[in-house]
């Protein structure tokens, strides 16, 4: 996704400025922004900043610069000097608790995402995200509120279904679950995430067979989810289908050789009757561990 249809959600009010000079600059500035030339965007929201203090757009503009480059610090220091400027901005607010919970800061982040929802109430994308960090604190309650709540501003966002299934399995309200992956499925067929979570809880309730599809479908979206190859080789290997759990676990190796893998591979060759091969792939797991460890 280009800059341009990211940032279109977030765009603010263009400020009315009577100084032609300023009013020139600042256009210039978005026209880097629009055409991906971030650099330049900087230089000249940097100018304005220093030029004319008053057009806080300015200090929102660099904050979501520093955002795209993934430079939170910087982000931070941006967005808070324009809420310094401008308490009501929900985007500013939003954004700030981004970085925040990228850098791991998950109260501080809880707090500008509330922030941003008491400047607006129908802000969709601050209750997701804050859903989303609630649910990795174990506020379960919290989350949950926060997802039905997107679910009324965007009855079609896949993720926000999504989000709120997994609360509901959290809870083990499974049929509440499964309806919300159901229907955050339906809306993105391609949403691996929710396959794969899907799978799992059906998994969980003995469907072996759906969650063995489930998994199939998950995979051929998205080759790269851990749990839906680990899972995946242990249904075939409980069914006895040793060889075609070999076969998927390789399959799984060639993608990124895990450790996970390699364990679940050495124990299938153990039973396989291949000792050599398994003690190969745990001397593997053990070093890669070991590796883990001391990093």
């Amino acid at each position: 996704m280009g800059v341009e249809s990211f940032m279109s959600p977030y765009l603010l009010t263009c400020p009315d400025i009577a100084d032609s000079k300023a009013k020139t600059l600042f256009g210039l500035a978005l026209e880097h922004m629009s055409a991906e030339r971030l650099d330049l965007a900087l230089v000249c929201f940097g100018r304005i900043q220093k030029l004319y203090p008053f057009i806080s757009e300015a200090d929102y503009y660099l904050g979501y610069i520093y955002f795209l480059k993934n430079e939170y610090k910087s982000a931070i220091h941006e967005f808070s000097i324009r809420l310094a400027k401008s308490t009501e901005c929900a985007f500013t607010s939003y954004f700030r608790g981004l970085c925040r919970a990228e850098l791991g800061l998950h109260q501080e982040a809880l707090r500008d995402f509330s922030d941003a929802i008491e400047c607006d109430k129908g802000f969709f994308s601050a209750y997701l995200s804050r859903g989303e960090l609630r649910s990795e604190l174990l506020d379960f309650a919290g989350a949950l509120a926060d997802f039905s709540r997107a679910i009324e501003l965007d009855p079609d966002s896949s993720d926000a279904w999504y989000g709120r299934a997994l609360v509901y399995d959290d809870y083990n309200e499974c049929n509440l679950a499964l309806r919300d992956f159901d229907q955050s499925i339906r809306l993105e067929p391609r949403n691996a995430d929710a396959i794969c979570g899907r799978g799992l809880l059906l998994l969980r309730l003995g469907h072996d067979s759906f969650a063995l599809s489930d998994f199939d479908r998950c995979l051929e979206i998205d080759p790269s989810i851990i749990e839906a190859w680990l899972e995946k080789t242990r249904i075939l290997r409980s069914a006895g289908k040793y060889h075609d759990a070999l076969r998927c676990i390789n399959d799984a190796i060639k993608q990124e050789s895990l450790p996970e893998f390699l364990q679940e591979r050495a124990s299938l060759n153990l039973e396989l009757g291949n000792s050599d091969k398994a003690y190969s792939d745990f001397s593997r797991f053990v070093s890669a561990r070991l590796s883990e460890e001391n990093q």
